[in-house]
């Protein structure tokens, strides 16, 4: 039987049902497996053709929203009326899981908890994650194995790196960022490259790379252009959908005006008053500083290594969570100024999780986006630099 390791609240979670406050049962694909989908027809009766329709794809199910977007099973009081009259047994992989996440590895088994569950957030919101049995995996001589191996030895030093207060979040996301690049140079370039953790994460080194980073000059308006640029690109098809319009109409409003602000050759005035206000919003944001770190770190361990993942695809996944961290940090500054300049614990956690749902895609696709949405698929560091400055 193989070893697990997993968030060490894992086992502690539970799905708060009627009492949570951002529902799972609305909004977004809620797939059907092919198991679930015969006993609803064929067992329980249940007029499918009317509840459930094909993926995109054409090979697989999931929901058919109702006119409000939501499961037709979920009742009045948020309960979903199939559960209330035949049991958990009735549910489908994607509900009874979520969410939960499980990969299968040759060595270890991985228990993870998503962060688009209001629940997971306030899990992460109190106490430093933790990942439980990470020590206790042994390894083969196997070339699948050691690259295996050579992965989870970088996330595993990562984790400790975001993990670390010693370093400002965004300083320690950009020096991760900067050896995983030069990681991935070392293994495509010089064959039987062997990872060792005092090439990149000795005490001195690290001290060197910070220090490094502290003297480069910082744009923040053109940082603020970028973010705005890729919101607006990351919600245009929600927004063409009608998903989310409730969240999403105040903060757009902003990102326009934000928009037409930035580009803007003459409004310096403006535009100086907009940067000290950035300033007063990131001190603010400060209090939350606990509540990110935890969340890149739970990041990393659920989504940077997958089974059959690579140097490549780690590199990818780096820079997605990247944009997703960008993404959720330049949305509540929007909200921040939609709301008069304050932001309570509840919007902050209700745009962690409506991020993670917008950016909770396929590997293919994260792999599609970032071709189609950037000259090269592997970042320059500088652009990092810019996004998370």
């Amino acid at each position: 039987m193989k070893k697990e390791s997993k968030l060490h609240f894992y086992d502690s979670f539970v799905c708060t049902a009627s009492d949570c406050p951002f529902t799972c049962c609305q909004e977004w694909a809620i797939g059907v497996d092919d198991r679930t989908y015969a006993c609803w027809q064929k067992k329980l009766k249940l007029n499918v053709a009317a509840t459930v329709t094909t993926n995109e794809s054409g090979s697989g199910y999931k929901i058919a929203l109702n006119d409000k977007r939501e499961c037709p099973y979920l009742t009045k009081e948020h309960l979903c009326s199939l559960v209330l009259r035949y049991g958990d047994s009735v549910l489908s992989d994607t509900c009874a899981g979520f969410p939960r996440e499980i990969h299968a590895f040759s060595n270890r088994i991985e228990k993870t908890l998503v962060s688009c569950c209001p629940e997971v957030v306030d899990f992460l919101n109190r106490e430093k994650v933790q990942i439980v049995g990470e020590a206790d995996f042994s390894w083969g001589n196997t070339e699948e194995e050691q690259d295996e191996k050579l992965l989870y030895d970088l996330r595993r030093d990562m984790m400790r790196l975001l993990g670390d207060e010693g370093y400002s979040l965004l300083l320690a996301y950009q020096m991760i960022f900067y050896i995983q690049l030069d990681a991935m140079r070392h293994y495509y370039e010089d064959g039987e490259w062997i990872y060792e953790r005092d090439q990149y994460f000795h005490g001195k080194i690290l001290e060197e790379m910070s220090q490094t980073i502290r003297n480069l000059p910082v744009d923040r308006r053109a940082t603020l252009q970028e973010r705005n640029e890729l919101f607006l690109d990351l919600v245009a098809n929600y927004r063409e959908q009608g998903m989310y319009t409730r969240a999403l109409q105040p903060v757009l409003m902003q990102a326009e005006a934000l928009e037409s602000l930035l580009e803007s050759s003459e409004k310096t005035e403006a535009i100086e008053h907009l940067l000290l206000s950035y300033g007063k919003f990131e001190e603010e944001l400060s209090a939350y500083t606990g509540l990110f770190r935890n969340f890149l770190v739970a990041e990393l361990f659920t989504n940077l290594v997958k089974p059959l993942s690579d140097m490549e695809s780690v590199t990818v996944m780096l820079q997605w969570i990247g944009m997703e961290w960008a993404g959720m940090m330049h949305v509540l500054f929007l909200q921040w100024l939609a709301d008069g300049q304050k932001l309570s614990y509840e919007e902050i956690r209700e745009w962690i999780v409506l991020i993670s749902r917008m950016m909770g895609y396929d590997e293919d696709d994260i792999f599609e986006y970032m071709e189609n949405c950037f000259e090269d698929l592997i970042w320059e560091w500088g652009y990092l630099h810019l996004l998370l400055p």
